[in-house]
């Protein structure tokens, strides 16, 4: 899940009125530029305050425990997919749902070491978007990266115990959509968006990022 800090801003007016005098007199000329200068004074001394109260309550806000932000948020409703038998490999995925438990599959066991680096490589190649994998390393290197995100994994000793995967939404052209996931691990329960967008006819990974829970459809 991402936070985005509110714009934190005061305004803070004060006056004064001079009567009895006309704006010709040298005086009321001195009296304007005193007073202006305590306004701005007054004004500058305000905002300064307002801004750190309103910045002391911003911050208190953003050291609430991240447990407690997620609870506060409104949930996503979203319909689960059986996952109880293994979907194959295809050239291409035109089945939207398919390729969502696919691709879940595939993710779910690189994250729990029962998928390889390499494989997971020729999975990016094979299913990902264009620009992804115009934005991928040389093979060589981008496998030595994913090994290393592994080998992280396995000093946190990660191992998985199950997964679930939603159906698929799309946008009203149909042609790019996410979907959650839910990994129960060694790690705790992790929720995860993983988009997707169709291209030349078939479904494509896009990526896939931390996100908040999800309530699942009765």
């Amino acid at each position: 899940m991402k936070i985005t800090p509110l714009l934190l801003s005061g305004i803070i007016t004060s006056g004064f009125i001079l009567t009895g005098c006309t704006n010709g007199d040298p005086l009321v000329k001195e009296a304007k530029k005193i007073n202006e200068s305590q306004k701005k004074e007054e004004s500058q001394q305000g905002n300064n305050e307002q801004s750190d109260k309103e910045l002391q309550e911003f911050y208190e806000e953003q050291a609430k425990p991240m447990e407690e932000v997620i609870e506060e948020m409104d949930k996503e409703e979203a319909t689960l997919l059986t996952t109880d038998k293994d979907i194959e490999a295809k050239e291409e995925f035109t089945d939207v749902e398919e390729f969502a438990r696919y691709t879940a599959d595939i993710l779910y066991k690189f994250q729990t070491l029962q998928l390889d680096a390499r494989t997971y490589y020729q999975f990016m190649k094979t299913y990902g978007t264009e620009e992804l994998k115009n934005s991928l390393p040389q093979e060589e290197d981008a496998i030595a990266i994913y090994k290393s995100i592994q080998d992280a994994y396995l000093k946190e000793n990660m191992h998985g115990e199950s997964y679930q995967v939603t159906k698929p939404v799309l946008d009203r052209l149909g042609r790019n959509g996410y979907f959650y996931r839910e990994v129960l691990s060694t790690k705790g329960e992790e929720y995860f968006i993983t988009t997707i967008i169709k291209e030349d006819g078939s479904w494509k990974y896009s990526s896939d990022d931390l996100s908040p829970p999800f309530e699942v459809k009765n």
